[in-house]
């Protein structure tokens, strides 16, 4: 199914959103050898989307951009595959105190989310519309 650009992005930020805490709540557990936590996964979806709004309007903003501006898929996903990574660690990197050392073990948390966010990317299909030119004797005209 090929979707529109609105509901592209919703459905990659929705499945990073949703799957990710799922994710890490299961290797922290796996990690510590006991069972999930039952309040992680509430906390973490509530925290991750609010902290992601602004990533998902972003990346809403360059998928449209990149759609208009490119003519296959392919040449509007590899550019935001490279934005999604972007938009996924800046967070991360605030909450790291502006810095790539991580000190607070937030590459536990980056990495779930970074390749869902990527996986939803290529998961999803993305339909794009050529504009087409038809030059007649009257001018240019789009179809």
């Amino acid at each position: 199914m090929k979707t529109s650009i609105s509901y592209y992005v919703l459905c990659v930020w929705l499945t990073s959103v949703m799957v990710s805490p799922v994710i890490v709540s299961l290797f922290m557990a796996w990690q510590e050898g006991t069972f999930p936590d039952k309040e992680l996964i509430p906390l973490m979806l509530m925290w991750g989307g609010l902290c992601s709004i602004p990533s998902l309007i972003l990346l809403g903003m360059s998928c449209a951009y990149l759609v208009h501006r490119k003519t296959t898929v392919k040449a509007v996903k590899i550019p935001l595959t490279l934005i999604a990574i972007l938009l996924t660690y800046t967070p991360f990197w605030i909450l790291n105190g502006l810095s790539f050392a991580d000190h607070s073990g937030a590459s536990v948390l980056f990495w779930p989310y970074c390749l869902t966010i990527v996986a939803g990317i290529w998961f999803y299909q993305l339909k794009i519309v050529a504009v087409v030119k038809v030059e007649e004797a009257g001018g240019d005209h789009e179809l």
